[in-house]
C-alpha cells in the first residue's frame, strides 16, 4: 500500500511537471540538456523526502530522539534548499524564458530586499512541504503496523491463554470421570465395560475436538450425554437427572468443551454430597440462534464448598469473556440448597471467527 501510495504521488509530480513545461520550449540543441536538468532538479526532492523518511525517522524518530532528529531534519533541509536555491537560480539563467514553475511543481517565488527572503526561503518553504507531506504518511503507516504487532500480540496471548484453561479443564474433567471408573470397578459391576467404552469417546473428544478454535454444538452436547450416562451408572440410577434438548443442533458451533463445567460443578457439589434425593435438571434450547443453557442441582447444605470458585466454573467464565465478551449473559444463583446455572450464548458463527 505504502509502496503504490508513493507511485500515485511521484505520478501526480510528474503529470503536473509536464504540464507547467509545456509554457516553456527551450531552444532546438538544449532540450535533451533542460530535461536532464529538470530530472536532476527534481531528484533533489526526492533525496530529501526519502532521507527523511527512510534514513531519519526509523533511526531517530521511532527510537524516541526527537531532538536529534528535528534538529538533523531541519538542518539537512536547510543545507538542500541552499543548494536548490543556488541550482535553480543558474537554471533561470541558463534557459533565458523559463520561470520558476518550469523546474518544479511547488513553485515558491519569493521577495524582499535580500537573497534569504527571496531566494532561499522559497526553497526552504518548499522542501518542507514535500517532507511533511510524506512525514504524515510515514506516521500513518507506523501507526497502523504498530496497531496490526498489537493485535497480533493479543491474539497470541488470548490463544495462550486459551489453550491454558483448556489444559486446567481437561485433566479436572478426567479426574472426576476416573473416579466414577474407580467407583464402579469397586462395585465390580457389569457396567464397567460401557462406561469405559464412553469414557474413551469423551476422550477423543477432548484430545482431537478441542484443539480445534470451534466444534459442532452437536458433538458437545453428545459429550454432555455421555458424561451424565457415566454418571447414572456410577449412582445407580437413585438421583433423578433430566437432559432435555430442544430445536436443531447441527447447524452450530460453539467454543469445545464450554458446557462441561456447569454439569461437572452440578455432580461433584450436588449428587456426591447426598445420599438420596440429588436432582441435576439439564436443558438446552436454541432459539432464533440463542443457545439458552440451564443446569439445576441441589445440594447439601452442609456441603457447601464454594461452588462459583472451582476450577471448572472460574475456567469457562474467563473462556466466555475472551471468546465471546459481550455476546453472552451467565447467571449464577445460589439459593440455600439449590444451584442454578443459566447461560445464554449468541451462536452466530461470525463471533467465533473474530
Amino acid at each position: 500500500m505504502r509502496l503504490i501510495l508513493n507511485i500515485l504521488v511521484w505520478l501526480f509530480w510528474i503529470n503536473v511537471l509536464f504540464n507547467n513545461g509545456d509554457t516553456y520550449t527551450p531552444a532546438a540543441g538544449d532540450r535533451a540538456v533542460y530535461i536532464a536538468h529538470i530530472i536532476g532538479y527534481n531528484l533533489i526532492y526526492v533525496f530529501t523526502v526519502y532521507f527523511n523518511t527512510l534514513w531519519l525517522m526509523p533511526r531517530l524518530l521511532f527510537r524516541k530522539k526527537y531532538a536529534l532528529y528535528f534538529g538533523s531534519l531541519l538542518f539537512s533541509i536547510l543545507v538542500l534548499a541552499i543548494g536548490i536555491s543556488h541550482y535553480r537560480e543558474w537554471l533561470l539563467q541558463r534557459f533565458p524564458g523559463s520561470d520558476y514553475s518550469n523546474f518544479s511543481p511547488i513553485s515558491l517565488g519569493g521577495s524582499g530586499p535580500n537573497a534569504v527572503t527571496s531566494v532561499y526561503l522559497p526553497s526552504f518553504v518548499a522542501l518542507l512541504m514535500m517532507v511533511f507531506a510524506f512525514f504524515i504518511g510515514s506516521l500513518a503507516q507506523k501507526f497502523f503496523e504498530v496497531s496490526r504487532q498489537k493485535e497480533t500480540v493479543q491474539k497470541k496471548q488470548l490463544e495462550m491463554e486459551l489453550s491454558m484453561l483448556k489444559s486446567q479443564i481437561n485433566p479436572h474433567f478426567f479426574f472426576n470421570v476416573l473416579n466414577s471408573i474407580y467407583a464402579l470397578s469397586l462395585k465390580k459391576s457389569d457396567q464397567t465395560p460401557e462406561i469405559v467404552l464412553k469414557l474413551a469417546d469423551i476422550m477423543r473428544y477432548m484430545l482431537y475436538e478441542t484443539k480445534q478454535h470451534t466444534v459442532s454444538l452437536h458433538k458437545e452436547i453428545q459429550v454432555l450425554k455421555d458424561y451424565i450416562d457415566i454418571e447414572q451408572i456410577r449412582m445407580g440410577g437413585n438421583e433423578q437427572v433430566t437432559f432435555a434438548v430442544e430445536g436443531h443442533t447441527e447447524s452450530y458451533q460453539i467454543a469445545p468443551a464450554l458446557l462441561i463445567p456447569f454439569i461437572e460443578n452440578a455432580v461433584k457439589h450436588g449428587t456426591d454430597s447426598m445420599l438420596s434425593a440429588a436432582f441435576i435438571h439439564v436443558t438446552i434450547a436454541i432459539k432464533d440462534n440463542i443457545l439458552h443453557f440451564s443446569c439445576i442441582n441441589n445440594y447439601k447444605t452442609s456441603h457447601i464448598p464454594k461452588q462459583q470458585g472451582g476450577i471448572g466454573l472460574e475456567n469457562v467464565r474467563k473462556r466466555l469473556a475472551l471468546i465471546y465478551a459481550n455476546h453472552y449473559t451467565l447467571d449464577i444463583k445460589d439459593t440455600n440448597t439449590i444451584f442454578e446455572v443459566h447461560l445464554k450464548l449468541n451462536l452466530n458463527n461470525e463471533l467465533l471467527n473474530r
